[in-house]
């Protein structure tokens, strides 16, 4: 028999009056959307009704509340990625309530509630589409969740809006997350000198793979690698690893195939490897193909990125691609450590969960990787050194810096 499912509408309706609490507690003006408004629950502004927003600042900031009553749930939540483009934060809350499951009635096992503040490339990261879900799983996440967490979490939608916090002395002049990167950037840099130490073996390993781009279908396979873990890492293993799911996404194997039938099969085999939104990638990828095929071939595209000048010339290059951006164009001759990338940043979500914790925020790409390069001058290694250390060992980054 079936267990009924217990509905609570007041929790639910509470849990966006509890991040409004929160919000307001910081300074900052929160208001609801109207009831079943699409996209976002709250709309937040700067309390000055003067107030300009500076660079990189909001007029105002959307954000989604989505809520688990239960003490013992699985840690996930229900979101459509349709809705994926329509905030500007997420706000997961666990209210705890009591326990429910495993002969659990609710009357025990209460605890305070808990909030994570997530922003929009986070969700995409870890979104799960199934037949008969969509959702966003945080169970094992907990290193990468740490620095959404609590006030830390709210603080982004503080930044965001440039809400400095309150203070007793009106005269004081309001500090802006730049004015700290020197005292950050120094503890940084410490914690990766460090670590770029104690993981040179592994390090060396990862610089091994540079002769990918020997291989006449390499520029293929990075961007077939790019695509695998594009909103997860976890789709390297099932896509690239797997010598049959590989195997039947390879430029030779997509051009036998019958045009119609080749988005159906390069969906249908990333289903298999569980790579993320596999139906629109399988479409991009098809229509990445085409593009590298116009070149003249695998081999002839990857002489042609070769050729372009510098590292900006390459970049531009690889952005012709379908679903190639600031991130990715760095990150496919950074995984083959290229010279010319070397001091280069990737900014994914552990990247900018480390900025999160280190309590700043950046108006451009190009200021949060010059930082994150500037760390690297002081710790004595190169901009490809602390993008791995970060990416592999995130967690011991934020232990090491007091997370």
């Amino acid at each position: 028999m079936a267990r009924e499912l217990l509905r609570l509408p007041v929790l639910s309706e509470g849990a966006e009056h509890l991040v409004m609490g929160y919000l307001m507690q910081r300074n900052i003006l929160a208001y609801k959307a109207p009831p079943g408004n699409e996209g976002y629950d709250l709309i937040c502004i700067h309390p000055d009704p003067r107030y300009s927003p500076g660079p990189g600042e909001r007029a105002q900031v959307r954000v989604q509340v989505k809520s688990r009553y239960q003490t013992d749930c699985n840690d996930s939540f229900p979101i459509k990625e349709k809705a994926l483009d329509a905030f500007d934060f997420l706000v997961v809350v666990f209210p705890n309530i009591g326990k429910f499951y495993r002969g659990h009635d609710g009357t025990t096992g209460a605890a305070p509630p808990e909030f994570y503040t997530f922003p929009p490339e986070f969700i995409r990261e870890h979104h799960n589409v199934t037949k008969a879900w969509q959702r966003v799983k945080l169970r094992g996440l907990d290193q990468e969740i740490e620095p959404y967490r609590g006030e830390a979490g709210f603080e982004q939608i503080a930044r965001a809006l440039g809400v400095p916090r309150p203070t007793r002395n009106s005269e004081t002049t309001t500090s802006h997350p730049g004015d700290l990167t020197e005292e950050q950037a120094d503890r940084l840099s410490r914690v990766l000198a460090e670590l770029a130490v104690a993981k040179n073996a592994e390090l060396e390993e990862l610089k091994s793979r540079a002769d990918t781009l020997n291989r006449d279908d390499g520029l293929w396979q990075l961007l077939l690698q790019a695509f695998a873990t594009l909103g997860s890492s976890v789709g390297y293993a099932g896509l690239i690893d797997d010598p049959d799911n590989y195997s039947r996404v390879t430029f030779e194997a997509i051009e036998a195939l019958d045009p119609a039938q080749r988005v159906a099969e390069l969906e249908a085999v990333m289903r298999r490897a569980k790579v993320r939104y596999p139906g629109q990638k399988a479409e991009r990828l098809v229509q990445n193909f085409e593009i590298m095929r116009e070149m003249g071939g695998p081999k002839k595209a990857r002489d042609l990125l070769l050729e372009q000048p510098g590292r900006e010339g390459k970049m531009a290059f690889l952005k012709r691609f379908k679903n190639i951006g600031d991130k990715y164009s760095r990150d496919i001759l950074m995984d083959v450590y290229h010279p010319e990338f070397r001091d280069s940043i990737a900014l994914d979500t552990r990247v900018k969960g480390v900025t999160v914790a280190l309590g700043l925020e950046f108006s451009s790409y190009e200021a949060h990787e010059q930082f994150y390069l500037d760390v690297a001058r002081r710790a004595g290694i190169d901009g490809w050194t602390v993008d791995r250390l970060i990416y592999n060992w995130r967690g011991e980054v934020l232990r090491g810096i007091g997370r």
